[in-house]
């Protein structure tokens, strides 16, 4: 914080993920400090579009946000019609694993892209603790594997735990092999501007040239 401080900035940027871990630390370092909603594509397109305003680049701003919204329609009218497939999103850290909930960015993510989560969290709930049981028995055609923090790591946790709980094995998602590791440069915890990037990964994923829907 005192590196920070020393920069003299007007204002220091965070996100609303990290608030209450980070605005009483600011604001004891009598550092102004304001925190974007980065949890969705449209809460994100809104902070953007804010930031533009205020610092006069509203026309990029909006191009920006411009260029998230084509790439979503596009594959919204492509994929109409056609049977959302359902999808388990597990969030790792080393250590330990959570389900990511549709109200998570990589949730949001996934919705955008023509997934169905099988885990609805409730109460705004990004993150909910595994019950491999439960999963189970929802049985999605895709698994997504997000490392954060220390991607190498927790990708050889998830190997050894796929390997070792035999529960996994009865998965669809691991009998058809649809189970895919995510980048955490484009599939963080809060969002970022890599959106198209992103949703062309996803739909890659999702909707596998031609397989059959």
């Amino acid at each position: 914080m005192e590196m920070v401080r020393s920069l003299q900035a007007d204002v220091a940027w965070s996100v609303t993920s990290l608030e209450v871990d980070l605005e009483e630390p600011f604001a004891q370092a009598n550092v102004e400090a304001q925190f974007l909603d980065f949890q969705s594509v449209d809460a994100m397109s809104e902070e953007i579009l804010s930031i533009g305003e205020r610092y006069d680049r509203d026309e990029e701003a909006a191009a920006l946000v411009a260029g998230f919204d084509k790439r979503i329609e596009e594959l919204k009218d492509k994929r109409q019609g056609e049977d959302a497939p359902s999808v388990l999103i597990l969030m790792g850290v080393p250590g330990s694993y959570l389900v990511a909930t549709e109200h998570s960015y990589i949730g949001d993510l996934v919705r955008l892209a023509g997934g169905e989560n099988v885990v609805q969290g409730e109460n705004e709930a990004e993150y909910l603790a595994s019950n491999t049981e439960y999963l189970q028995q929802a049985n999605p055609d895709i698994i997504l594997r997000a490392a954060h923090g220390m991607p190498q790591e927790v990708v050889e946790m998830f190997d050894e735990e796929f390997q070792t709980n035999d529960i996994w094995k009865h998965f669809h998602a691991v009998t058809t092999n649809r189970v895919y590791d995510l980048e955490e440069t484009l599939f963080g915890t809060t969002g970022n501007i890599a959106v198209v990037e992103a949703i062309d990964e996803l739909e890659r994923m999702l909707y596998p040239e031609g397989e059959v829907q």
